[in-house]
């Protein structure tokens, strides 16, 4: 037998008893269906009890930027469709919801940027959304250009070649503090009070922005804004050069007119490397290193601005901090301005009338001496200058890299403690096509060595050399000075920067000093320095430089013996560019006992003659025919060396 289930109506009672059921039970199935239907209801009712005290939940139907692409300085609007929104926020700033959920904002950004709403809905929950970035193409303003013959003006460049650890632009004027110089807002050089700061958490992304009211009104109306900046942890930000997110001064000037500047030029200075690093595309900060900012001149007087800075990767919690960009000459002691030179050995006058050999060495001759001989190959000529003088050209050859190994000696073969030199230089326009590398100019001092007496010529009535250098004992290309052999103090220059270049048509000179003290085999750079540093082509300048050897004796003790008492003094222009102090040209007196090497006379290593060294190079040749102009030479002696014997 199946077994059965027996239901039983609500509110009733049975008794179970064997036997069949009632013929008719639709009853009971009837109030069943009713009783279902009414807990069904009872539940509906709870149900819709219930959800009408709690809200929905916010949407975000719309959410757009129109135009999503503009121009820096235009706006773009910003446009939301919200509902079931309490309150919202654009960017992390407090919007007003209307009643319909459609708000709309206008925004101005300076750079490329996305901007992020979050909402809070009726219900209490968050809703965030992010919208494609608004990409803002940055105004590109050109380099000014320097007009030829004005003063070189104190600008951060980034281009190559540019700012260094060791020196500004171009590698001419140094830094009076390695890694850069900058005055804080008491005006004190390297103070620590900065203009702006700003604390930075780690992982950091959103744009950092700094007061820089301060530092910009510091600048005079016209004058391009130049900034430093320095943290306390390790942190980047985008350069420039990384496009529409580089460095960016948004200013209101005093009419209430707005305006955002874009940094024409940055560079970090990093004191681990010599190398410039301007085409970064971003600025490393650390507790060592630095980065520069130049800005274009604001139009008018400024009431505010802020500095915007986008975070690259910020490695560290620290700070970053605002300072104004500086070069502190009065710390490079920079001479005064000389005065006329008198009492010389060697004038103008002879200068013209002396002949100048070829150089020592020629290669072309030994490579092609058939179409090439030596009568043909000859690197220097007597012209005519527009105002009717003379001036000797030297030109370099893309066939060879010497030009001139020449040597003016001190009368009757005398050395010198001290002397004094002057000439006229110009740099002609073929430079800048022709040059490949920088070069050996013309004229620097160096010690005697072995005479070569093929060639004479009349100064002041004397004969004296004017003949090939001959053989140097130590002092050039290669041949490191020891103090006991030899020395020299050449004069060179940088090659002019490549086309577009702001300083394009400027050379850049230095000395190049084969000392005691030397780093390498290959002479050491001293950079002139101050604002006037550079040689426009087409243009004539007068050099003016003095030498005073340092003091010594034949006891060849060294250091004890040989003080860095030297001095080497540089003017460009009648504008002092160079003060050279505590080196030495020579640790000793040669020679020590008896007869010198190479059958050179006696010498006290002091100065024994002016070097005419034209030298294209390093160890490149020259592009194509390039020459440079000089004359109005003269030189005097302003202390002669009192022959000091060796101890017998």
């Amino acid at each position: 037998m199946a077994e059965a289930i027996l239901y039983l109506p609500r509110g009733t009672t049975g008794e179970i008893r064997e036997g069949t059921p009632p013929a008719d039970q639709s009853a009971e199935v009837a109030q069943l269906t009713a009783d279902l239907a009414a807990m069904t209801a009872d539940r509906d009712e709870w149900r819709r009890r219930y959800e009408a005290t709690v809200p929905p939940a916010p949407r975000i139907t719309g959410f757009v930027a129109t135009p999503d692409t503009i121009d820096a300085g235009q706006s773009t609007t910003l446009t939301a469709m919200l509902e079931n929104v309490a309150t919202a926020r654009l960017n992390g700033e407090g919007v007003t919801v209307p009643a319909d959920g459609k708000f709309s904002a206008v925004v101005s950004p300076p750079t490329s940027r996305s901007y992020v709403l979050d909402v809070v809905g009726l219900d209490g929950s968050t809703l965030t959304s992010v919208l494609v970035p608004v990409t803002v193409r940055p105004v590109v303003e050109p380099q000014p250009e320097v007009p030829a013959g004005a003063e070189n003006p104190l600008l951060i460049y980034d281009s190559t070649p540019g700012l260094t650890r060791d020196s500004l632009y171009l590698r001419i004027i140094q830094w009076a503090n390695k890694g850069g110089d900058w005055t804080d807002r008491d005006g004190k050089a390297q103070g620590n009070a900065p203009y702006a700061t700003a604390s930075i958490a780690k992982g950091r992304t959103d744009a950092v922005q700094l007061d820089a009211t301060a530092l910009v009104q510091s600048f005079a109306v016209g004058e391009p804004v130049q900034a430093c900046l320095r943290a306390s942890a390790i942190m980047s930000f985008r350069s420039r050069s990384y496009g529409p997110q580089g460095p960016a001064l948004e200013v209101t000037y005093a009419d209430g007119e707005t305006a955002t500047l874009y940094a024409v030029a940055d560079a970090e200075s990093n004191v681990s490397t010599a190398y410039e690093l301007g085409g970064n595309q971003a600025l490393g900060l650390s507790y060592s290193n630095k980065a520069y900012l130049r800005f274009s001149a604001p139009a008018k007087p400024v009431a505010a601005a802020v500095l915007v800075l986008t975070p690259n990767y910020i490695n560290e919690s620290g700070r970053v901090d605002l300072y104004r960009f500086a070069i502190h000459l009065e710390k490079l002691g920079i001479v005064q301005p000389y005065e006329p030179m008198t009492d010389c050995f060697v004038e103008t006058e002879a200068f013209e009338r002396g002949t100048v050999p070829d150089a020592t060495y020629n290669r072309i001759a030994r490579v092609n001496s058939v179409t090439q001989p030596d009568a043909a190959w000859k690197q220097w000529e007597w012209v005519t200058r527009p105002d009717g003088g003379k001036a000797l050209r030297i030109w370099f050859d893309p066939r060879g890299s010497s030009a001139l190994n020449s040597a003016i000696p001190f009368p009757g073969g005398m050395e010198a403690d001290e002397c004094e030199w002057e000439f006229k230089i110009r740099m002609n326009e073929d430079l800048l096509s022709g040059a490949r590398d920088g070069f050996k100019l013309f004229a620097g001092p160096t010690s005697k060595t072995k005479p070569d007496d093929s060639a004479f010529v009349h100064f002041s009535g004397s004969p004296e050399y004017l003949g090939t250098f001959g053989t140097l004992l130590a002092g050039n290309g290669g041949s490191k000075a020891h103090g006991n052999d030899g020395w020299s103090l050449r004069w060179d220059a940088w090659n002019s920067p490549p086309a577009g270049h702001p300083m394009r048509g400027r050379f850049l000179p230095m000395q190049y000093a084969y000392h005691p003290e030397q780093s390498d085999y290959y002479g050491d750079a001293w950079s002139w320095s101050g604002q006037n540093t550079a040689m426009v082509v087409g243009q004539a300048h007068t050099i003016r430089q003095r030498c005073k050897i340092n003091t010594a004796t034949h006891i060849g003790l060294g250091q004890i013996d040989a003080p860095k008492d030297a001095e080497f003094d540089g003017w460009l222009d009648g504008l002092p560019v160079l003060r050279k102090r505590d080196f030495r040209m020579r640790t000793t007196l040669w020679p020590l006992i008896g007869r010198a090497p190479h059958n050179v006379p006696r010498t006290n290593l002091a100065i024994g003659r002016i070097w005419l060294n034209s030298y294209h190079g390093g160890t490149s040749s020259p592009k194509a025919r390039c020459s440079f102009d000089v004359w109005d030479f003269r030189a005097r002696i302003i202390k002669p060396t009192e022959y000091i014997p060796p101890i017998a």
